[in-house]
């Protein structure tokens, strides 16, 4: 068995990348590093023909399962407005027994950055109140990892969510999930696990997450920020609420919806849609074209500086993966829909509006939750937006009968995959 070959036990005879996915066609270049996260980094890239790019580089020997999952997602949601478009992933082999195998998933560059770093370069760490309402629209799937670092801007102020590592799906016998998995200060409570209690929960948990990540756009930072630990805090305190009474009493309201801590109390995506914070919001265009020009004046204001070293969010430490295996994009990748655990991806940018955001995280969560069949809904907190109608198809749909079988105990670097002529090479 070839030293790169899987020790743990498996349910299949050997592990098989069981759908197509075909990164773009030509030569990919790495640039500088945007962000580093518990399962590989992200790169600035450029690429012939798809122009600039992010590159994740993601270490599968560490979690294949779960990296695998992200890229089935990516490619299913992809064609969603607010989803950052998946252009393409491949298969790394190691290139010696110190080395490992790597995934390389190409993704839609969005130069405004991360809201993470929109709210940290924002002075006073303030949004305005209609910048977190158009955000809000977004949350429409279950995600169980919505943060700010995971929420990101086009230069025009478009919403995209990124890192679908913790995305699930719910137990098709009564619509929950029963995996404790998170980033501690943006967990619902029901989705930590206490001791002697079973973990279930549904697609709420990401209202809750949504609701944390507003009060961290108004106030700079989330609830519990440098206190520890964090899970028992969310557990053993009332919901948070913002510190500052300057806030208008419909984003008050808002909150108050997302943070119920019984989740049978808590607001879905459907009814915070009609929710009057959302409702009253000002035309997109014109939020948009004040975002833009915000985030236009903080680029301006950060090239006129020495770059300054960014603080990474509460996560694990970040990994140094080897270097790209560029000739890996001249092939088809295939990767399977297992269903595991996933860690997440921390990507650093500085990006600004609340009121917006909401709006369209809410609407991406909503229609995940009507167009599929209830009991096989997506676990994303895009639960409030129309997903494209892949949203609907569940993951154990039958594989075209040309699939490749990719056994990674007999492949090569430059063997192991066949041309489909995929979509994603758009």
């Amino acid at each position: 068995m070839p030293f790169w070959a899987p020790q743990r036990k498996r349910e299949a005879e050997c592990w098989s990348l069981s759908e197509t996915y075909k990164p773009p066609n030509g030569r990919l270049t790495k640039d500088m590093l945007l962000g580093e996260g518990g399962t590989g980094n992200v790169y600035k890239g450029r690429h012939h023909l798809k122009g600039v790019v992010a590159v994740k580089i993601a270490n599968i020997s560490r979690d294949e399962e779960s990296v695998c999952r992200e890229v089935n997602f990516l490619r299913k949601f992809s064609g969603h407005k607010n989803v950052a478009a998946f252009h393409g992933a491949c298969y790394s082999a190691p290139l010696n027994e110190c080395s490992s195998e790597l995934l390389e998933i190409v993704l839609e560059y969005c130069e405004g950055g991360s809201l993470y770093d929109l709210i940290n370069s924002t002075e006073g760490q303030s949004l305005r109140e209609t910048w977190i309402d158009t955000q809000a629209h977004m949350n429409r799937a279950v995600h169980r990892d919505i943060k700010s670092p995971n929420i990101m801007l086009t230069e025009k102020g478009k919403v995209k969510l990124i890192d679908f590592g913790l995305c699930w799906d719910l137990d098709p016998q009564n619509g929950k999930c029963y995996e404790s998995e998170g980033t501690a200060h943006w967990m619902a409570p029901e989705a930590i696990r206490r001791r002697g209690k079973p973990v279930a929960y549904d697609t709420k948990c990401d209202i809750w997450s949504l609701g944390i990540t507003a009060i961290e756009m108004a106030e700079g930072e989330t609830p519990y920020a440098n206190q520890y630990p964090v899970s028992d805090l969310i557990l053993n305190n009332d919901a948070p609420e913002l510190q500052s009474k300057t806030w208008s009493q419909n984003f008050v309201s808002f909150l108050k919806c997302c943070l119920e801590k019984e989740p049978s109390k808590r607001w879905s995506a459907e009814d915070l849609l009609q929710h009057q914070f959302i409702t009253e919001l000002p035309p997109k265009k014109t939020i948009r074209a004040e975002l833009k020009k915000h985030l236009q004046v903080l680029q301006n204001h950060l090239t006129k500086k020495a770059p300054v070293p960014m603080t990474a969010p509460p996560g694990p430490s970040p990994f140094k993966p080897p270097q790209l295996n560029q000739s890996c994009l001249e092939h088809p990748l295939t990767v399977s829909s297992p269903s595991s655990r996933a860690p997440y991806l921390h990507i650093l940018f500085r990006p600004p509006y609340l009121h917006q955001w909401y709006l369209e995280i809410l609407q991406l969560h909503q229609q995940s939750h009507i167009e599929g069949p209830r009991h096989h809904q997506w676990y994303l907190t895009f639960h409030l937006m129309v997903p494209p109608p892949a949203v609907s198809l569940p993951s154990s749909a039958p594989l075209p009968p040309d699939c490749l079988s990719f056994h990674r105990s007999t492949c090569h670097t430059s063997r192991f995959f066949k041309n489909h002529g995929s979509t994603c090479d758009a």
